[in-house]
């Protein structure tokens, strides 16, 4: 075989059998072969391979690596070097090559292979270079001591040649594979329970592999299997792209720049797919890309990505996904423009359940910040779902070894048990799970939350002094910690100002509420929901205190704010609720104003009921 394509060097071969024994029991019947897949997932390797084994059966090899290949006269030249012909000051038109390339063919009897590598550099070009190369490779079919071998990304038609054409199209290493590479590139090192993670990671894709051995190989026992699985669980491209390395070889400027490969439009609308989580159909990419149909979506979009290998398609699903490694690209280096209006509100959120039973790296992060910071919209919509998401989203993390995210998973299940299920004590113990490990991780926002969770549900419990002491925590982290923490500020005060009022400390809880109105509307206005809640709990405090006039001051200032701002149906009916029942602790000067009071009453307790049976029906 030439040196050209020595591949000594290279790191050990592995997998590929179905795929090497497909190309070589075609190699008595074809004439050409076609080797694609996405970028550095093993079509070089997989072609060197393939000659390497028929190499008894050709004289001469003559390989082509067109990514370092300027323009098609330069790629006739070195074909023409290649076979011995002289390349001095002759013309340069790329036909006066081709003719004396072809002379030489046709007077010898030797075997050739003509080895076409990194081929989208051209196929991916204007109409007018495809269509040479496509004569190119008819002509040089049409010789019988010729063979051709093509490896691109973009996948290369030939239909006039379809008989004595091979496609083969390869797919990342399956996990056995992976894990044979892995642990070959990187002996001695002791994987035990991380390999599976490590395969995970690396998506079966050979550089990814190699990367990773690398890392571990080089780093004399500093970075351990676990590390490295932390380490690619939050920032793998970085991991991945490290400075020692040539820039050429780093994970995110390789898949960086056959990203760049795409025309803009393509790139744009690969970056708006990008924006739904996990697996789509055609019926979500059009809807996602705001176009007409279906076929059109197929025909412009969806096919020509299959076709350069940026989308994985399962026919048996019909379903089109990202590969992790493109998607964290995308999000890494491109920004969503003219995204369609509606996309903004929804993103495909009602796939959120099926597609959390089959997370990998590319879907992780974007599970656990659904898990940690959408509870609202969970509880809302996945109404008794919410424990089998949260569950996977638990495992998914343990799988990744990040044991904080797991702890933030229980944060948010133990805002479900309390807030949704009403099991108290449950709540309280997911909760203290989670704070046994964000204690450890220093004063962060996380474990504001949690102190302030857990603060309110033993307030819910009447463990009133236990509860103010969590409340106080929070917000001495949440009050000094910028603006990122006003909300835990604001949640923080409210409970702690109802705490005290049940240890019937009202001038403190006065004091404490009075702050978190001033607080609420300054960040909010005055017309927001979070202010009629603290004018509610004002109302509250006055009526422990004895205070009726005061008492239905706050509570009917909270309901006409609540009205206005049109809060939650759950919210406004407590409001209705207490200015309800404090109508009768008034005194009554005279029987005009009681009639006054009772049928003020009567409305109230009636709205109460229509806004029950609304929120009941929904």
């Amino acid at each position: 075989m030439s040196q050209d394509i020595d591949c000594s060097c290279e790191a050990r071969f592995v997998g590929r059998q179905d795929e090497l024994r497909d190309l070589q029991s075609s190699w008595s019947t074809k004439k050409m072969f076609g080797i694609f897949g996405m970028r550095s997932v093993g079509t070089s390797r997989l072609a060197k391979e393939f000659l390497a084994s028929v190499s008894e059966s050709l004289d001469k090899v003559i390989y082509i690596d067109l990514e370092a290949t300027s323009d098609i006269t330069t790629m006739f030249t070195n074909m023409c070097a290649r076979l011995g012909i002289p390349t001095g000051s002759h013309s340069g038109e790329p036909i006066f090559w081709e003719n004396k390339m072809f002379e030489e063919l046709t007077t010898n009897k030797t075997k050739y292979v003509f080895f076409f590598d990194n081929a989208e550099h051209f196929l991916d070009l204007e109409s007018q270079t495809r269509d040479l190369i496509q004569n190119l490779f008819i002509n040089l079919l049409s010789l019988d001591n010729v063979h051709v071998i093509l490896t691109s990304t973009t996948k290369f038609q030939l239909a006039s040649m379809w008989r004595i054409y091979h496609i083969c199209e390869v797919r990342p290493l399956n996990l056995s594979e992976s894990a044979e590479l892995i642990m070959s590139e990187a002996k001695g090192v002791d994987f035990a329970e991380y390999i599976d993670p490590l395969v995970e990671l690396s998506e079966g894709l050979p550089l990814l592999i190699l990367m990773i051995a690398s890392e571990l190989r080089d780093s004399s026992g500093m970075l351990t299997p676990k590390d490295m699985v932390e380490f690619l669980a939050t920032a793998r491209l970085k991991v991945l792209s490290p400075e020692s390395y040539p820039k050429t070889d780093g994970v995110g400027n390789v898949y960086h720049t056959f990203i760049e490969r795409l025309a803009f439009v393509l790139k744009e609308k690969y970056t708006i797919l990008n924006f739904i989580p996990g697996s789509f159909n055609a019926e979500e990419a059009r809807s996602m890309l705001d176009a007409p149909t279906q076929a059109t979506v197929k025909h412009q979009v969806l096919v020509p990505k299959i076709n350069r290998h940026f989308l994985n398609y399962d026919p048996a699903q019909q379903r089109f996904n990202i590969q992790g490694i493109l998607r964290e690209c995308l999000t890494t280096f491109y920004v969503i423009r003219n995204l369609p209006e509606f996309a903004v509100e929804q993103p495909n959120l009602q796939k959120l359940l099926a597609e959390i039973h089959h997370t990998t790296q590319d879907t992780y992060a974007f599970f656990i910040q659904m898990a940690t910071e959408c509870t609202s919209f969970i509880e809302k919509y996945m109404a008794g779902n919410s424990e089998d998401f949260y569950g996977e989203c638990k495992r998914a993390a343990s799988r990744y070894c990040k044991e904080t995210d797991v702890a933030l998973v229980n944060v948010a299940i133990g805002i479900i048990f309390t807030n949704v299920k009403g099991d108290l004590r449950e709540g309280l113990r997911i909760y203290r799970d989670a704070l046994k490990v964000l204690e450890g991780t220093g004063k962060s926002k996380a474990l504001a939350t949690v102190y302030q969770r857990i603060g309110y549900n033993l307030m819910m419990q009447d463990y009133y002094v236990t509860a103010l002491s969590y409340l106080k925590k929070s917000y001495c982290i949440s009050s000094s910690s910028g603006k990122d923490f006003q909300a835990l500020v604001l949640q923080s005060l409210n409970s702690m100002g109802i705490t005290l009022v049940w240890l019937s400390r009202f001038e403190q809880s006065e004091k404490i509420l009075l702050k978190s109105l001033e607080t609420t509307k300054k960040a909010h206005g005055p017309f927001h929901p979070g202010v009629g809640v603290v004018l509610n709990n004002l109302g509250l405090m006055y009526h422990q205190k004895g205070d009726a006039e005061m008492a239905i001051k706050y509570f009917q200032e909270g309901l006409r704010i609540k009205k206005q701002t049109k809060t939650k149906h759950q919210s406004l009916i407590a409001s209705l609720t207490n200015v309800a029942i404090q109508y009768p602790n008034l005194n009554k000067p005279n029987r005009s104003r009681a009639i006054a009071e009772r049928s003020t009453y009567y409305n109230l307790q009636r709205e109460c009921k229509r806004l029950w049976h609304n929120l009941v029906c929904q």
